[in-house]
């Protein structure tokens, strides 16, 4: 499949992107963490049912990222975020990968003309290298937090996110999956 679209595209600059979203609120997510004998560590919990949806894509060549964070999980929002990616990357065609959920197969979605979606198998989450960028975040910075409000988990959230796009080399090593690097040395 994505061989394919690479053939479609030779001669023009593209990239292949990999799309996730992923929900963040105010249920704390605990677990292990280090603590000097003989104290124990305390954590405050809460169970809040409140969310936004991060929607992030990366390519998988240069780590290159842009993400935005939203309200719902719908097309609307989706909309919202194409036309960030078409804004943040827009000399370039942009092969997108996404998982099969309803708002990105809808007719209704509009997507701008420089991106091209395919779509990975129904139910391969595995297959999706977003999976592994959206544990590492959560296990590397959002374990034993507590948040008051919803302005403090964007806060917190934008803050994270804009220091982890920066490190391009990260996201490349978490996101380049055997797989990927052989569609790579395929096309080129």
């Amino acid at each position: 499949m994505v061989s394919s679209m690479v053939k479609r595209f030779s001669g023009k600059r593209w990239r292949y992107f990999v799309q996730d979203e992923s929900r963040f609120g105010r249920i704390t997510n605990t677990g292990k963490s280090w603590v000097p004998a003989p104290l124990r560590g305390i954590v405050a919990k809460q169970i809040v049912r409140e969310y936004s949806y991060l929607y992030m894509a990366a390519c998988v060549e240069t780590g290159a990222s842009t993400s935005f964070i939203l309200p719902y999980l719908n097309h609307k929002c989706m909309e919202i975020f194409l036309q960030q990616m078409h804004y943040d990357f827009p000399d370039e065609e942009i092969v997108l990968q996404v998982d099969g959920a309803a708002c990105h197969s809808t007719k209704k979605l509009k997507i701008p003309d420089n991106i091209h979606l395919i779509f990975q198998p129904p139910y391969s989450p595995e297959l999706n290298p977003m999976e592994a960028i959206w544990d590492y975040i959560k296990e590397n910075f959002f374990r034993n937090r507590y948040f008051e409000s919803m302005d403090a988990l964007h806060d917190y959230l934008c803050k994270v996110i804009n220091t982890f796009q920066g490190q391009k080399q990260r996201i490349k090593s978490i996101i380049q999956y055997p797989f990927i690097k052989k569609v790579y040395s395929n096309a080129i």
